[in-house]
């Protein structure tokens, strides 16, 4: 007997046949293709693959650090409606299949953020998760530090930060000073 099988997501689904209205024992199973996100778009897509940073094209950086932002991922296996994703541990709301290319292109809007190299994961309805993708929302400039609120706010006077991202203001040595939002310390 040969058969073809419905467009599916998910592992170890049962197969029983049926003849003259009689059902079969399960028999086998079958596992449908686990979703891979290979592109993603919108913000800015990171470097290609072997490069210095060697990332992919499934990493995202300087995204918006407010909710909101739109981004598309295009890949195989996502199922044809209902996935969900799932960013840094928080939602990517508003999940849309696309209505030609349902199990290859979906639309989500990113959680807000600060931090680099958030992880991506798509699930398909009933079944399995993607392999990580990434994403990186924008860092603070030199000169200020994460606030609250995902916000960025200057380095209090008597401290610095001389790179951009980061989570802290460091103090500057006894012998330095700075005024309020300094990259650098300065030498009294």
């Amino acid at each position: 007997m040969i058969c073809t099988l419905p467009a599916g997501v998910g592992e170890t689904g049962a197969v029983v046949v049926r003849v003259y209205g009689f059902l079969s024992e399960e028999a086998w199973s079958v596992s449908c293709g686990a979703p891979a996100i290979q592109m993603l778009e919108g913000c800015l897509q990171a470097a290609p693959s072997g490069s210095a940073r060697g990332v992919t094209p499934a990493h995202l950086t300087d995204c918006p650090r407010e909710a909101g932002a739109s981004i598309t991922l295009r890949g195989e296996n996502f199922g044809a409606s209902k996935a969900s994703v799932l960013v840094g541990g928080d939602d990517c709301v508003d999940v849309t299949h696309d209505a030609n290319q349902p199990h290859n292109v979906l639309v989500c809007r990113l959680p807000g953020g600060a931090a680099e190299m958030q992880p991506i994961l798509l699930f398909q309805n009933g079944g399995s998760r993607s392999p990580r993708a990434l994403v990186s929302y924008q860092q603070c400039a030199e000169g200020s530090t994460n606030g609250q609120a995902s916000a960025c706010v200057p380095c209090a006077a008597g401290t610095s930060k001389a790179v951009s991202g980061g989570s802290a203001c460091l103090a500057c040595a006894t012998d330095s000073y700075s005024l309020a939002g300094a990259a650098e310390c300065d030498r009294w």
